[in-house]
Parts: C-alpha cells; sequence; structure tokens
C-alpha cells in the first residue's frame, strides 16, 4: 500500500511541478506573448479591412418589408 501511495505522491508532485513551470514561463514571456498576439490581430484586421475596400463587403441585399395583412381579414382584428 506504501508503494501505492509513493506512486500517488510522485505523480502529484510531477502535475504540480508542471503547473508551476507553465505558470512561470508564461509570467516570464508575458510581454512576447501579448505583442505576439497584437501583430496576429492587427494582420487580420488590416487583411479584413483592405479585402472588404478593394472587394466590396459581402452583405445580403435587405428584404423589402412586407405589408401587414389587414386587420379586417381572417382571425380577430387588432386595433392600432
Amino acid at each position: 500500500m506504501q508503494k501505492v501511495f509513493n506512486v500517488l505522491t510522485t505523480v502529484s508532485f510531477v502535475g504540480v511541478v508542471t503547473i508551476l513551470g507553465a505558470a512561470g514561463y508564461v509570467y516570464a514571456n508575458k510581454d512576447a506573448i501579448i505583442e505576439g498576439v497584437k501583430a496576429q490581430v492587427m494582420a487580420g484586421v488590416t487583411d479584413a479591412v483592405q479585402d472588404g475596400i478593394v472587394g466590396g463587403f459581402d452583405t445580403p441585399a435587405v428584404p423589402a418589408p412586407v405589408a401587414p395583412s389587414s386587420p379586417a381579414g381572417n382571425g380577430i382584428p387588432v386595433p392600432f
């Protein structure tokens, strides 16, 4: 039984060290990570805007409004 507890303790220790290592890596490189994400977002936005200006935005046509049916028609009339 002691061997099982030792294995579980070792696995737990390795897990905690891994989590702390990942957190330390992110903390140490947070500025580089933020700058990389900013660059990717700006590149995507720039491409989207250029494509929109050059090719036009592909927006569907707005359908024409449909006139409501006459209140004197079938059903119960609704006073307005």
